[in-house]
This record gives structure tokens, sequence and C-alpha cells, in this order.
């Protein structure tokens, strides 16, 4: 698998201590190449620290946990707050891209509607399980089949930020094989992946570390279009290093090394 991919740090704006320290150093050593950075509320002040990495910079936006439902009409006030808030980190740090849920419980042409009033060429938004968790207060989530995602794209000017976890929980659901329905919704031409090892007979993803799960790993990565960017959502077990993340990089480098060796022996 004769592949190289652009790696992302998944962080939370609110992570300003060790994480941040140790971000910049495994940053400097070339073991990745962007942090993605989920902005949580009431933590604005801490934007003037990040600007102080040296790292490029993708934003989320908050999601399900902070109110934020962009299929929910009666939200639309509250949702533009939370909006507004992604976009000033972006902002800040000069984000290439914003990432966003699609919603809950709502209608996909509710999340059109409201990503073309806000109008940032700078949205990707990130496809959904279809089954929710209790904190949701919804029965499914929206977004979660290739055609949602792709009726978005054809009336916005929204990309695509295809979370393969996601994906994988959705197929289960669905009674779909999830590697087809990767397949699937890799037509719709990401411009960013998230990816972590997860139970595929689980209808929600668990973001454990690679090799913790089992997921056909070295499968997706086949799939994936060379040089794509894609942010590692795994579990971070220290609140003080980022060992666990080195481990899963060097993970998926052993694996496309290990693909690509086996192809020359052939």
């Amino acid at each position: 698998m004769n592949k190289k991919f652009q790696y992302g740090l998944k962080l939370w704006s609110v992570n300003t201590g060790s994480y941040k320290n140790e971000a910049q150093r495994l940053y400097d050593e070339g073991l990745y190449d962007f942090i993605e950075l989920y902005s949580v509320p009431g933590s604005l002040e801490t934007l003037t620290s990040w600007k102080m990495q040296d790292i490029p910079f993708v934003i989320h936006a908050p999601h399900y946990k902070y109110g934020l439902n962009l299929s929910n009409p009666e939200l639309f006030d509250s949702n533009m707050d939370l909006v507004k808030l992604a976009q000033t980190f972006a902002d800040g740090l000069n984000a290439e891209y914003i990432v966003f849920h699609p919603g809950s419980g709502g209608k996909i042409t509710e999340t059109i509607r409201q990503v073309n009033l806000i109008n940032d060429s700078r949205i990707l938004v990130e496809n959904k399980p279809y089954k929710t968790v209790p904190k949701m207060k919804a029965d499914f989530c929206t977004g979660s089949r290739p055609e949602e995602i792709k009726m978005l794209l054809e009336n916005t000017n929204a990309g695509f930020c295809f979370d393969i976890g996601h994906a994988i929980a959705a197929a289960s659901s669905f009674n779909l094989d999830y590697i087809e329905y990767t397949r699937e919704f890799i037509t719709l031409n990401p411009t960013l992946y998230h990816i972590s090892d997860t139970d595929i007979q689980a209808e929600v993803d668990f973001h454990y570390n690679f090799g913790n799960g089992n997921m056909d790993t070295a499968g997706i990565l086949e799939l994936l279009p060379e040089n794509s960017k894609i942010t590692i959502e795994t579990n971070k077990k220290s609140k003080h290093n980022l060992d666990d993340f080195r481990d899963d990089i060097n993970y998926l480098n052993n694996l496309l090394t290990t693909a690509r060796v086996s192809c020359q022996n052939k």
C-alpha cells in the first residue's frame, strides 16, 4: 500500500495544559500535520494561547452536547451563537475548515437551510451514526446516509468530513456491509476524514485506539485516496501526554509499510 496521509490530532480548546505542550513537541518532530480543535463554549479566552502554536488548525464546532442542532428550526438562534464561536476560533487560528454535525431528529433540508444562511465556505458537514445516545434526546441522527450528505453537498457550498466510525455504526443499524458503505461515502469526495478503531457490530462508535477493535483498518486505509487529511479520533488514557496518539500514528504507518512490503514481494 504505497500511500502517505496527512494526520491530524484531535484536541479540545480547553486542553491548554500538558496536551498543548506535547502537541507542539510532536508536531515539531514531524509526527502529524495539523490539529483539529473542538471549540468548547465558554473557552474563547483560550484562543490567545492557541494562537501561539505554530501548527495548522481545523476547527470542529460544538455539537449536541452543547445544544447545536442544525436540523432543528426552533434552535436557529442558539445554533448561530455556537456557529459564531466556531467561526471566531477559525478566524483567529486561520483555520481552513470548520466541521459541523448535521443534527439529530430533524430533516436534512433544514440542515441545508441553516448551512446556507451561515454561508461560510469553510464548512465541512460530518456524517453521523443512525442511532443516537441518550443525551441527544432524539430518535435518530440526521446525516447518517450517503444520500442525505449528497443532497446537502449539492444544495450548499459546504464540503464533506467523512467519519468512518460513524459510517460503520450506521451500517450496523441498517444491516449493511461496512466496507461497501464506506466506499459509497468516499464517492462523495470527502475533504477530511475522521478515523478510529471500533466494534463493527455496534450502532455507536467507540473511538478505540487502533488494534483494540475489530475494524479492518488496513482494508479501510486501502480505500482512502493518497495524501488524504485524516484526523485521528482515538481515546487518550493519560491527561498528561499524547503517547496513545503517537502509538496510533505508528500503528497506521506500520500497516502501510507492511502492506507495501507485501505487495513488493508478490
